[in-house]
């Protein structure tokens, strides 16, 4: 079956290019509960300023191959610009705790901010890759599947209604994941 690991929605089919967009609330996920409400639509606004791409159809790509790790392109570049205040606070709060000189707490400040800008892209970039890796492995396992059913005579079609039913929904220890879903949309004439 497809290994569920930190995605948010890892059986979320990929749909066609035109799909309507997640909500577009600009909730930063990245800040705490407590503070979402009232900061998540100007952080979002100014991290789409600041790091905003005229045309951003190969982000939302992106996010949505990835399953929307970020549930919008306001939430991605808001969660950017919160990961790397958070980050430069908290290493310019800890030089200051530990008692480093000027010049070392801002290099570490700046440091860890930089850090912070970056890891929605580590994250969303990983994301990717576990989702690709978890497709291949589910392709591979159905499409034997596929090739089992057919063996025993029966056509494609019938095979494909099978194997992506509720039937064989015990062996892939679940309902299945992107190539269960697209199996199941060509099954029923999609």
């Amino acid at each position: 079956g497809v290994r569920r690991g930190t995605n948010r929605h890892p059986a979320v089919p990929l749909g066609p290019k035109n799909a309507p967009v997640p909500d577009p609330a600009e909730d930063v996920s990245a800040l705490p509960r407590l503070v979402r409400r009232r900061w998540s639509q100007p952080i979002s606004a100014v991290g789409r300023r600041l790091l905003g791409q005229r045309d951003i159809s190969r982000l939302e790509d992106r996010l949505r191959r990835s399953g929307w790790r970020y549930g919008s392109v306001g939430d991605y570049y808001g969660s950017k610009i919160a990961t790397a205040v958070t980050f430069f606070v908290a290493g310019a709060l800890s030089g200051l705790l530990l008692g480093f000189p000027a010049p070392a707490l801002t290099l570490i400040a700046a440091a860890l901010g930089a850090w912070g800008l970056f890891l929605p892209d580590l994250e969303l970039r990983g994301t990717l890759r576990e989702r690709r890796e978890a497709l291949y492995r589910e392709m591979a396992w159905m499409l034997d599947r596929v090739a089992l059913v057919m063996g025993t005579g029966e056509a494609l079609e019938p095979a494909l209604h099978r194997v992506a039913g509720e039937s064989f929904a015990w062996l892939s220890g679940g309902a299945g994941g992107l190539f269960t879903a697209l199996l199941r949309d060509i099954a029923a004439g999609l």
